[in-house]
């Protein structure tokens, strides 16, 4: 044998984890009882780890479809301890918003929120006339509830009830978070 030869030989084993640090994943099962959610991946033909943990990014929490695709990594080029990043449902990623543009999607591709290149955010949908400010919505439901208990309540003293107050609350009015609009 030669010198390359036996650094290749030497290397093979280095080599063949390092290629295996990375592979693609489909989700075939979800454990979404637990901290960290467990997720059964199939890997190559037959390949299968079970029990790996679905890493998401602190402060958001996605059940994934089955059949999604996902990153598999290899802890330290262990395929014991497999963790999975960035799933996604191929065909359902909602398409054509501009750049700078984003937000959340359903299991169906329809935008839950999303974010528009002016910064406003739509709830609901990603355009449309049919939006109301966000804060209105809020600010009316608050606010028919707030007059409704103040304007019902009674006076109690030591004689009996004053009865309703006689100045009744009008509406309060907007409060901001223009640019927020749901559908």
């Amino acid at each position: 044998m030669g010198f390359v030869e036996d650094v290749g030989k030497a290397v093979a084993p280095i080599a063949s984890r390092v290629r295996a640090m990375v592979k693609r994943a489909v989700i075939e099962r979800i454990d979404d009882t637990k901290g960290t959610q467990a997720v059964q991946v199939s890997l190559l033909a037959d390949e299968v780890a079970d029990g790996c943990e679905h890493m998401q990014p602190f402060g958001l929490s996605f059940h994934p479809v089955k059949g999604s695709d996902a990153v598999a990594l290899a802890v330290q080029g262990d395929p014991g301890h497999m963790i999975i990043i960035a799933a996604t449902k191929r065909g359902v990623r909602p398409t054509g918003a501009k750049e700078g543009e984003g937000g959340l999607y359903d299991k169906t591709g329809a935008w839950r929120v999303f974010i528009d290149e002016n910064g406003v955010a739509h709830i609901g949908a990603q355009t449309g006339t049919d939006f109301v400010a966000l804060d209105q919505k809020i600010q009316n439901a608050v606010d028919s509830k707030i007059r409704a208990i103040f304007n019902a309540h009674v006076h109690t003293d030591a004689m009996g009830g004053t009865g309703p107050p006689t100045t009744q609350i009008s509406p309060l009015g907007s409060v901001g978070a223009t640019n927020a609009k749901a559908k």
